[in-house]
């Protein structure tokens, strides 16, 4: 088992920054917050749609999608 302090070393990671996300992980979460996404099937000049979601997840989908499957991916997601 390792101490904090060899973890970090380990990792390099700033044992500062360990313990800031350490302490903000154990707090309670905040309530969840509804976001609203508004879809259509209007072409893109793009290739990809990027989906930057509150639970930090990216996802890159191709914009050829109809609205139905992407609604779909969205709530996979969450």
């Amino acid at each position: 088992m390792l101490t904090v302090t060899a973890f970090c070393q380990q990792r390099e990671i700033n044992l500062a920054t360990f313990y800031y996300w350490a302490r903000k992980l154990r707090q309670p979460s905040e309530r969840q917050r509804l976001h609203p996404v508004v879809l259509d099937d209007l072409h893109h000049t793009g290739s990809v749609v990027a989906l930057c979601l509150p639970n930090w997840i990216r996802a890159e989908l191709p914009t050829g999608l109809s609205a139905a499957q992407i609604r779909h991916w969205l709530e996979a997601l969450q």
